[in-house]
């Protein structure tokens, strides 16, 4: 998945790569073929949209992959046009989401910045977070808290001594 991101061309636009919908590595399973329906695959995210003062802040439910990705960012756009200072996300309630949702965040947070408006993550699930931080781009998104690496965990380098001038 991080190949797939990658791999695409945005990197140099503003420092990282932004994926489209069919850059991701494995094709989500199909909804069909899990028994949902189009309809159902469709109500597998839900945001909610509310002000909060002059930002906008969207709390996402569900999942978001390769096939739910389109209306999610049809409706996170509908929101940012909405809003006059931009969004904070609240993605505590999403339980999945693959590159195809990344590329919708990616995507509309280039957008909100061209028009002065930030987006940023007031909270995530553990997935979203991981997801961020592994792919670099938790950084893009303020709010997102990062768990500190614990660094008595790590193994200790000796201090190399320094190196001793005689004087003959």
């Amino acid at each position: 998945m991080l190949q797939a991101i990658l791999n695409t061309t945005d990197a140099d636009t503003w420092g990282v790569a932004v994926p489209d919908h069919a850059s991701c590595a494995a094709p989500p399973v199909p909804r069909a073929a899990a028994g949902l329906s189009h309809a159902a695959a469709a109500a597998s995210v839900r945001l909610e949209v509310r002000p909060l003062g002059l930002r906008t802040l969207v709390a996402v439910h569900g999942e978001v992959d390769l096939e739910t990705a389109p209306g999610f960012e049809h409706d996170l756009r509908s929101a940012l046009n909405d809003s006059a200072r931009g969004l904070e996300l609240d993605l505590q309630a999403l339980r999945f989401c693959d590159c195809a949702g990344l590329g919708v965040l990616l995507r509309v947070r280039r957008t909100a910045l061209a028009t002065g408006k930030p987006v940023t993550v007031r909270s995530a699930s553990p997935l979203v977070a991981r997801l961020l931080q592994v792919t670099g781009t938790h950084a893009l998104f303020t709010d997102v808290p990062v768990p500190a690496v614990s660094t008595a965990a790590l193994p200790q380098q000796p201090t190399p001594a320094a190196p001793q001038l005689s004087m003959h």
